[in-house]
């Protein structure tokens, strides 16, 4: 199976290059989608060797998932694994991803982290154990991370979930959507999650965000 590392980045100048050689000692295809960084970003993420895609203004999260995405759709590309630019997740968990995908038997991959939360603030992890039982009741799916941007997907399954927010929101939507859709969702423990306050959301909004989302859902 061909696979893709998928980073979409906003000044990550200082992380990205640091990513991308991560990546691309596991993998051999590296797609780096800039939302209209203010930084040397795109610089940065091509001379590591990565194909770099740039938004001319900035659209969030999930537009850069989405331009990703598109840019994927008529390549040899059959897997995508998303991970985000600043060095929270680590290149070496991507075998983990690639190994699951090979069964052949699975859609979604969620690579979760939180059996080890040495590192995440205790508000977050109350958070992310709350938003996660949310999503497994409104996917129909046990997920123990629904927060985990780091993720591996069909290439086919982004667009047939239907994901339409194009904010940090896209993630989490696309969990629901594929759920309920079907799709067949696991995950991969992670090995390690380097600590970073950067680019990190404040939890409570992160709350606030998921509840408005989710009220989309039930109503």
């Amino acid at each position: 199976m061909r696979h893709c590392a998928l980073i979409p980045a906003y000044n990550e100048a200082e992380h990205i290059a640091r990513v991308v050689k991560g990546c691309l000692a596991h993998c051999p295809r590296v797609l780096v989608v800039d939302d209209a960084s203010e930084d040397d970003t795109a610089v940065q993420a091509a001379e590591a060797g990565a194909v770099v895609l740039r938004h001319a203004t900035n659209a969030g999260k999930g537009a850069a998932l989405d331009t990703g995405f598109q840019y994927l759709k008529n390549t040899e590309v059959q897997g995508v694994v998303m991970l985000d630019g600043n060095g929270r997740h680590a290149p070496q968990d991507l075998p983990r991803f690639f190994k699951r995908a090979e069964k052949g038997d699975v859609d979604v991959i969620i690579g979760c982290g939180m059996h080890n939360v040495r590192h995440m603030p205790l508000l977050r992890q109350l958070v992310n154990r709350a938003a996660s039982r949310f999503v497994s009741v409104l996917s129909g799916h046990l997920v123990h991370d629904s927060q985990s941007g780091f993720r591996w997907i069909r290439k086919d399954v982004w667009d047939d979930a239907g994901v339409l927010d194009r904010s940090c929101n896209a993630e989490t939507q696309f969990l629901i959507n594929a759920g309920q859709q079907g799709f067949r969702i696991t995950e991969v423990p992670l090995s390690a999650r380097t600590p970073s306050n950067h680019g990190e959301v404040h939890p409570l909004w992160d709350m606030l965000r998921f509840l408005c989302l989710s009220a989309k859902h039930i109503f």
